[in-house]
């Protein structure tokens, strides 16, 4: 038994060095190298794509703190306009939610309307004649008696 199996043995061993002569070793083993040189490659793509993910993230991050801050403040700032929203005759908060940042088409809402830059103006009219019959020039602090 022993006999035979050595026999298959070197059967088998001839069969294969006989099919893999020196060229087709060199050949696999430059393939090899190659195959070992592209996933150092990929290793190295890898670790950086890693690294662009990990920034991104934080930017991710960064951007949710950002908007949960705004939000708290947009909301502040409507409950404290409702308060001053029927003297100034404005209707609603004029920021918009975080989403609707990017259309610069909500800056023109700060912008005051006529007719209350004519009461302002009015009112700042009426100011300085209170001031210049007080006897203090407007844009001039009056000194503190001693």
């Amino acid at each position: 038994m022993s006999g035979f199996r050595a026999i298959l043995l070197t059967t088998m061993g001839v069969v294969a060095i006989s099919g893999c002569d020196g060229a087709k070793v060199a050949k696999l083993t430059a393939e090899n190298q190659k195959l070992k040189e592209q996933v150092a490659q990929l290793e190295a793509s890898s670790a950086e794509l890693q690294g662009q993910l990990n920034a991104a993230r934080t930017d991710l991050a960064r951007v949710d703190e950002i908007r949960q801050g705004y939000e708290a403040a947009r909301t502040e700032f409507q409950k404290n306009l409702a308060q001053l929203a029927p003297a100034l005759g404005i209707a609603g908060s004029p920021l918009p939610p975080f989403e609707q940042l990017k259309d610069s088409s909500w800056v023109s809402r700060f912008a005051p309307n006529p007719e209350l830059m004519s009461g302002l103006k009015d009112l700042e009219q009426q100011f300085r004649g209170l001031l210049e019959a007080a006897g203090n020039q407007p844009g001039t602090n009056p000194r503190p008696e001693d």
